[in-house]
Parts: structure tokens; sequence; C-alpha cells
């Protein structure tokens, strides 16, 4: 094709013509082009030549360029005669002369002698040549000879070559379009058989009027042809449409989107999309979402970024990535009927939104199956696949694909990626595919790799493994390939806001709101899981169904919605596994994690558990169990492949969720656990009917309680580390610490020393009911060997204090100065024993057992030290030290008025 070298416009244009010609055939720029007052200097270039034997030797060639295209001159031998002393300068033996014309035949006949001597090699390229050289390099071409732009077609033109792609899909051949005037072109098209009519499109810009009507009704006349139409981009009048109406059918009358809807009606979808959205709850509740880009902007509300992205012809796929209840659905559904709303308001302006539920197609499936049967089965629109690609390829449509994730349950890893690349296909030049994913959904950021990023597919004859960008490792299995897909991109959703949580919140719990707003901050770890739309949604849900009058307490709203999002997602279809298997594996999983002191679990160890615990024996069984659980569970993936709990308080919950009945039916182990799991066993247990009545012929001895032997939460802040503990006896407990006037009968009865605060061998009348003091370890021994029992072992006494479900005080896990003798309660001295009965009780229905006195215990703070535990706290002692789990210690001889004891028996019942 020629060259008009007349578009060089300087000599130094045609310079650097020539370098980037030179470069893409491989020579190396040694001296490259200059430009202003250094334009003009040679150009040195070389290339590596190798031999047949195999030797590479390196050719460098001096370039002289000569621009005569604008006076049409040949170069003769005049304008180049002192090449052969710039050629010594640059110590080359080569030499090219590159003209935008030819040379002369003297310049021609010099040259060949030159090369013929064998000294030096002096070639020419001339207009011809040039021309070859960059028809063979079209990118060179096209950066310094740009085409002339096609001229822009008319609207009438342009709306001709969009209703041909419709017009081939209704079975229409049709001729090349013929400019009528200014504003119409027309098209002749040919039906097939059995509808083999003759047809005339007109396409009009601007409104359709009556004329327009009665001129093409003359024309099929004329013509001998069987039907008319008229198409508009804008408006078809009432009396164009009246016109057409009155010629019986054989003309009739579109705007472009009703010439569509000859293919497809998406409005009654559309309209039950939007109706089904709008009387839903989330359209009630729903809060605008944001997203984190890929390059690390956070965007709020995510509705404009995609709207922008609608708005881009170069952006095609979007895939929106966020974990179990981040709102994926959510928006899809919100936004899909904003969509339809638009294009309801303007159909010829906007796009009709298609929402497909991928969970409802959860096995391999081509896109022409699965679209067909959405179409025809889900939506009742009976139309052809051809017809939707139409819709599809035109940029008429919004595909919005929901759960990938949960479409490829119940297949392997190929079908998988399948699956991925057969909805690519729907990804044409002016389509807009959205997709959304569960992030957990991969295995390891390894496996996302594979699926979701950077990895080049191999060539179908190349069995070489592919390594992965990101890991280093050999990659084995196929990858979905978006390296060569720019217009392909992947958002994460953000969490919510402290503000749209209060928003959530207002809209749903109304005057309440604020209250709701309060119990979230101050319930363990709820801020946090709030700001999960889904788990707001079920901490909203779950505040009301507490009963009135009942505490609220972390573990019944996690019970709460945690059995809300177990049966959401049975009664979706979501899960292969029960409810109630689902929440039984969560607990053996969490308490495996817990007992190995580790956050997560390796997802290769996964399948091991699902089929012991399951007892599954088929590797399909397994490979479908193993991804229901880590897909449509409680769990979270970290880049190593780890599985963890979305939330550590999950698994603490879990674990308390099976710990706690069996510390009612006593078949607890003793283990290790943390102050969470505790606070969690604490709330289940509320309320729970314990302890149990004594053994039938047990006779509780007067002032004492029966405990009953078996496991129980022991320690915590300011004791020994939280545990579950075991005592291995039921045994008797005094009710109340030994008073004054107890220990004065023993003192009557042995002559044992009498408390120094008494000032003889009898208390004062106003202390006979208070505890007593200045009492050793020795002294509280001998008493309780006098009276027939013994001091509790500090085991005992904690178990009597707070009972199995680990309260922090005697009443419960708050502190609460009017149950007890602290420091708070600003007394400063000893009170009479049950002065804060019931309210200060123990579940056993001991009393004092926080403040007072402190009590003696048999225990010695660590063996062999000597060294006994006090137990209980003290009237002069705050809310820290009154803990049942608090422990104190001191030498068995040491007294102090704030020093006493209770006596303990055991039981001879068990």
């Amino acid at each position: 094709m020629p060259v008009d070298f007349k578009q060089i416009a300087e000599g130094e244009d045609f310079e650097l013509l020539c370098a980037d010609l030179l470069r893409a055939m491989g020579f190396t720029i040694l001296h490259p082009p200059a430009r202003g007052q250094e334009g003009g200097k040679d150009l040195i270039v070389s290339e590596t030549v190798t031999d047949r034997i195999g030797f590479a030797e390196e050719r460098k060639t001096l370039v002289q360029c000569k621009h005569k295209a604008h006076g049409g001159r040949a170069v003769g031998f005049g304008e180049v005669n002192n090449y052969r002393d710039v050629m010594d300068q640059y110590a080359v033996r080569r030499y090219l002369l590159i003209t935008s014309t030819v040379p002369t035949e003297d310049l021609r006949d010099k040259f060949e002698k030159t090369t013929r001597k064998g000294d030096f090699v002096a070639s020419i390229w001339s207009k011809n040549d040039l021309t070859r050289l960059l028809d063979a390099h079209p990118d060179v071409r096209a950066r310094h000879f740009p085409p002339e732009p096609e001229p822009e077609p008319t609207p009438a033109a342009a709306l001709a070559a969009i209703v041909q792609g419709p017009l081939a899909c209704l079975g229409f051949t049709c001729q090349a379009p013929e400019q009528l005037d200014p504003l119409r072109v027309s098209i002749l098209c040919q039906g097939s058989k059995p509808f083999a009519q003759r047809m005339l499109v007109v396409c009009k810009e601007g409104t359709v009027e009556r004329p327009d009507v009665e001129d093409l009704k003359a024309q099929l006349q004329a013509r001998d042809l069987d039907r008319g139409v008229l198409v508009t981009h804008t408006r078809v009048s009432p009396a164009a449409r009246d016109a057409a109406a009155d010629t019986g059918d054989l003309v009739r009358a579109f705007t472009l989107d009703e010439f569509y809807r000859e293919l497809i009606d998406f409005e009654p979808y559309v309209r039950a999309l939007i109706a089904d959205y709008e009387g839903s709850e989330l359209a009630t509740y729903y809060v605008d979402l944001g997203c984190r880009t890929a390059d690390g902007s956070e965007i709020k509300p995510m509705d404009g970024y995609v709207d922008r992205w609608l708005n881009d012809p170069a952006r095609n796929h979007i895939s929106i990535l966020g974990d179990y209840g981040t709102g994926k659905t959510s928006f899809c559904r919100q936004y899909a009927a904003e969509l339809g709303r638009r294009w309801l308001a303007d159909p010829d302006r906007n796009r009709i939104p298609v929402l497909i539920s991928l969970r409802e197609y959860a096995k391999t499936m081509g896109l022409q199956q699965l679209v067909t049967d959405f179409l025809v089965n889900r939506c009742d629109i009976q139309a052809k696949y051809e017809a939707f690609t139409r819709f599809n390829a035109d940029g008429k449509l919004v595909l919005l694909f929901d759960g990938f994730d949960e479409m490829a349950q119940k297949v392997d890893y190929q079908t998988t990626v399948d699956n991925f690349e057969e909805l690519a296909r729907a990804v044409e030049d002016q389509s807009k595919v959205l997709l959304t994913c569960r992030t957990p959904y991969f295995r390891t950021r390894e496996e996302a790799e594979r699926l979701l990023h950077t990895l080049a597919p191999l060539p179908e004859s190349s069995q070489r493994p592919q390594r992965s960008p990101l890991s280093g490792r050999w990659l084995d299995r196929p990858a979905i390939d978006l390296s060569s897909r720019p217009n392909f991109e992947i958002v994460h959703l953000l969490p919510f806001t402290d503000t749209d949580i209060q928003i959530i919140l207002q809209k749903r719990a109304l005057d309440q709101w604020e209250d709701y707003w309060r119990q979230i901050q101050h319930t363990y770890n709820l801020p946090e899981l709030a700001q999960r739309p889904v788990l707001l949604d079920m901490i909203a849900c779950s505040l009301p169904q507490l009963e009135p009058g009942q505490a609220i307490n972390a573990a019944r709203l996690y019970e709460l919605y945690t059995d809300l999002w177990l049966t959401r997602d049975w009664e979706k279809g979501r899960t292969l596994i029960t409810r109630d298997d689902k929440r039984l594996f969560m607990q053996e999983l969490a308490l495996e994690m817990h007992r190995r002191g580790e956050l997560s679990l390796h997802y290769s160890r996964l399948p091991e558990r699902v089929q012991e615990y399951f007892h599954l024996e088929k590797k399909t069984e397994i490979d479908y169990f193993d991804y229901d659980v880590r897909t449509c569970t409680f769990l979270n993936r970290d880049p190593e492949g780890n599985y963890h709990f979305l939330h550590r308080s999950f698994g603490e919950f879990f674990v308390a969720q099976w710990l706690a009945p069996r510390l009612l039916d006593g078949s607890a182990p003793e283990m290790a656990i943390n102050e969470e799991i505790r606070g969690f066993v604490h709330g289940l247990l509320a309320g729970a009917d314990w302890p149990p009545e004594p053994p039938e012929g047990a006779e509780v001895p007067e002032g004492m309680v029966w405990v009953p032997k078996g496991p129980f939460i022991m320690g915590g802040r300011y004791g020994v580390d939280v545990q579950v503990a075991r005592v291995d006896h039921s045994f008797f407990i005094a009710r109340t610490p030994v008073t004054n006037a107890e220990y004065a009968r023993f003192v009557e009865a042995t002559g044992h020393k009498s408390p120094e605060h008494w000032g003889g061998q009898v208390p004062p009348d106003e202390l006979r009911d208070h505890p007593v003091v200045y009492v050793s370890w020795d002294d509280a021994a001998a008493y309780a060997a006098w009276a027939g029992g013994r001091l509790p072992a500090e085991e005992e006494w904690e178990k009597a204090a707070r009972g199995i479900d680990g309260r922090i005080y005697p009443w419960g896990d708050g502190f609460d100065p009017v149950r007890c003798n602290s420091w708070e309660s600003g007394i400063g001295t000893t009170t009479p024993v049950g002065r804060y009965s019931p309210g200060g009780d123990s579940g056993c229905g001991c009393t004092d057992a926080a403040g007072n006195v402190l009590e003696w215990a048999a225990s010695e703070s660590t063996p062999g030290s000597g060294r006994r535990v006090l137990r209980g706290g003290a009237f002069f002692s705050g809310e820290t030290v009154v803990r049942c789990a608090f422990r104190d210690r001191s030498a068995p001889g040491s007294r102090g008025d704030y020093y006493g004891f209770r006596l303990c028996l055991v039981s001879q019942q068990d």
C-alpha cells in the first residue's frame, strides 16, 4: 500500500522514522538521531549475525537519512560524497543510505563499485524499499502515518448498524444499508423459511411521523415488498402509530428499545425484580456498602463506583469479593432494582439488569444452558439463546452473576475453572458482567491466584507445570487467566462503620436504637461483629427475641444469631449438612483448635476431620462435606490456607457451647480455658437448675449446704489460671463463716486461746453474730477438728462460692456493692453473717463468700511452701479482691482482724 512521505514534515522526523523502523527490525541503535540544535547527527546501528558454524559477529552500520519527498528530487552522489570519511570516523565498514525518494543512477553506480571492491559495503533504501518494510511492520507505520479517520456515520447509519443484529436473530438476511437522505437509511431484508418474506427496514434520525409511515407504505407497494418497519432512537408520534395500525400490520413503527422487545420482552421480569426487592426487609434496612479497589482506594458508596464502571466502555467485568455475610447478595439485589427503575424510566439509554443467582446452579453447566434455563424456566420468558446474546453483545444488559462460590459447590477443581470460563464467555465488547464470590471459598492464596489472578495459561501442546507469580510454587492445576484481560477487575467489600451500624439500628429499632447500640458496645466483641451486615442483621433480630426482663449476655446473643445463621443457610439450600450436625461439628472443631492451642486448622486437615465426624467413606462425599464446612460455616481462610473462625469469639463460643451441658451432667473433662470461654459458659448456664437436690437419704447438717462432686470452672483474674477443675467427692460446707458465738463454745470446751479483740474469754455481745477474726490457720484447723470437720480445700471453697458456671461473684458476673461487705460499702468493719442473704448468696446457698472476712483454706499456696491460702476478700477489699477466684496467702500462724474461716465435711453419700 503506497506511503505518502510528504506527511513527514522535517528531516529530523524522517530520521526518527528510520530509527524506529530499524529498531523494529532487530537492530540496536548505538548512536540515535538528535533533534533541535543537535539535529542531523549520523545514525549508527548494529546487529549480531551468527554464521553456520555458530560464531557470532557484531556488525556496525553507518546510516544516513535524506528526506527529499517534499521537493521530489532524487539523491545524487554529491550529497553523500563524504560518506567514506564518516565511515572512517566511526570505524565502520557498512553504510546505508535511506531516502524518501530515489537515488540517481550515478549514485547507484558508485555504491556498486565500492561494494565490489570488498573494502566497504554500501546499500540504499529508496521510498519503495521503505514502503515494503513499513508494510512488514504495521505498528511502526501506524505511529508515523496514522490512517485517515473514517467519517463519522450519520445517526441513522449508526442505528442501521445496530438494527442488523436483531434482524439476524429474527432470521433475516440483510443487504448493505442504503443512505436515502441525511436522516434515513434503509435495509432490504430477506426472511428465511417458513417466513420467506421480503422486508424493508428504514432507520430514521429523530421522531417517526405520519408522513414517514405513508412514504414507507408507498415504497413497499412500488417494490412489491411484503412488510416495512420504521425504527428510531427517539420516539414514534401517536399519529405515526395510528397510521401504522391502519396499514393492517403492513408497516410497523418502533423505538429501538421496542424493536429489541420483538426478540425478548424483559419488562415483566424487570418489574418483578423491582417488586421482589421493594417488598423485602432489605429495601427498608439497606445501607450503602463500600469497596476497596485494586489500587487500595476505599470508595463509598460502591454504587457510584459501579455506575462509573458501567459507563466506561473499556471495562467489562468486575468481580466483587467478600466474606460470608458482607453484603454481596444484598448489593446485587438493590443495585439490580435500581438499574431496573432506570431502564423503565428511559429504556433507550439504560441497560436491563439480569440477576442470576448461581447458587441455584450448583453443578457443571454451560453458559447457554444456564441462560436458557434462567429465561425459560425461572423467568417464563420464551426466547432463544441467540436473542439473549444479541442483547448482551449490543450493550443492552447488565449481567449480575451472584454467588460463584456457591455454583462451585459439589464440583471438582477443573469444573470450577470451567464454570468461570463459561461465565467469562458472556464478556464481549459492549457487555457488562458483574460476578460475586465469597473470599474464603479459596483454600489458600495460591488457590485464589489460580482462580482469579495473574496466571497465563500454558499452550495446549505444553505439559510443563507453572509457577505461581506470588508464592513461586509449582502449580499443576489449570488457571483462570486474567493477565490478558485488562477489562476484568476485582474489588473487595468493606465492613460497616459505626455510622452504618447506627443507621441500621435506627431503621430497625426506632426509639430503642440507642439502647441497642449501647448493648452492642458493651457486649464482648459485638461491635466488631456488627461490622458485617448479616451479623448486624442477626444481632438486631436477636435482641428483640429476648424475653421481657431476661438478662442480656453475650452467650445468649451468640446462641440466637448462630442459630439464625445456620437456619438461614439450611432453609436457602446452601448447605448439605443439617443445622444441628453443623453446630456440633463446629463445637468439635473449635474444641480441637483450643486443645492444640491453635487459632486455625490447615485446610489439608479438614477432610480427615469431616470423614471421621460424619462417618463418610466415599471421596466425593468427603469432598462435598469438606467444601460445605469451609464455605457455609463460621470459618475464614488466611493466605497460607489455614482456616480459622471468622472471629475468635465464635471459636470460644462453640467451645463454651460444647462445655456447658457437660458441666451440668458432670462429664466435662479437666482442661484449660480462657476468660472469654468462661464468660460464655456463665451466660449459657444462666438460669440452669444447679445444684441438684442432695441424693435420697443424705442429711444435710444444720447450718451447712450440699455441694455435689464433679467439674466446675475455677480460677481467673487474681487467682489460678482459669480452667475446668474437678472435685471428686460431694461435700457439705458451712453456709456462713464461723461466728464469734460459735468459736466461744470451742474456747470454753478446750481452753484454746481466745481472739485478742474479745478482751476476755467471751466475745462482746454486739459481735456474737459477726465472723470470728484474729484467728490463725492453726486456730481454724483446731476448731474444725473439735467440731468434727475440717477446713475446705480451696477448690471446694471456690466451687461452693461460685458454682459450676465460673461466675465472677457468688451472685453472677457483675459487681454489686449492695450484695456484700466490701470497701465499696463504706462500713469499714465486719458485719453479721448472713446480712447480705439471699441477694449475695452463691448458687449453693453460701453467704458472705465475697467480702466481710478472708477465709482460711486447707490448701498450701504452693506445694511445700507452708503458707496457706485465704479466699473471699474482706470488708476493706475492693471489687477485684472479693472475686471468688481471688487468692491470698499467709503463714499459718498469722492473725488479723480480717482472718476468719468456715467448716467443711465430706459427704458419705457418693
